[in-house]
């Protein structure tokens, strides 16, 4: 390790080349929007969950070659797509449903038949040949139990 090449960072002891450091704050630099965005989301989702009384399911869903479809067709018309998915999809009115982090991450936070909905959100994806994961949380109380399933992802 040379004096000034490298950064230590104390906090996590990861050793980063200076170049690396860098870039890495270029991209941070070039995604604040994007940051602020999820700020707003994730405010979104804690107001909208306290008004829940009782226990939900929360549903993670990820939808799989998105980047690729975003090389292929370009982010707009895949965008499309996505808008077409869920402005056409009959959500029942209590599911609380939104985009998490980037584009290809949804959550759905619902009080009944979480399995229904997955199943009906299946049939309706494969009219558009796009395929997902996901991973579904049952008995869901708060905020807190919703942060340790994401960090469970």
């Amino acid at each position: 390790m040379t004096d000034f090449d490298e950064l230590f960072l104390k906090k996590t002891d990861i050793i980063i080349p200076r170049d690396k450091w860098n870039k890495l704050l270029e991209i941070i630099e070039n995604h604040k929007e994007n940051i602020e965005i999820l700020k707003m989301r994730i405010k979104f989702f804690e107001e909208e969950i306290l008004k829940l009384s009782g226990s939900f399911d929360f549903i993670f869903i990820d939808f799989d070659g998105i980047s690729e479809l975003n090389r292929k067709n370009g982010y707009k018309t895949v965008n499309d797509i996505f808008t077409d998915i869920f402005h056409t999809f009959d959500f029942r009115e209590d599911d609380l449903v939104g985009r998490w982090f980037s584009g290809d991450e949804i959550i759905i936070i619902t009080k009944n038949d979480p399995i229904g909905l997955l199943d009906r959100f299946k049939n309706h994806t494969m009219n558009y040949n796009i395929n997902f994961k996901f991973k579904l949380f049952r008995n869901i109380g708060d905020l807190e139990s919703i942060s340790k399933c994401i960090d469970t992802m």
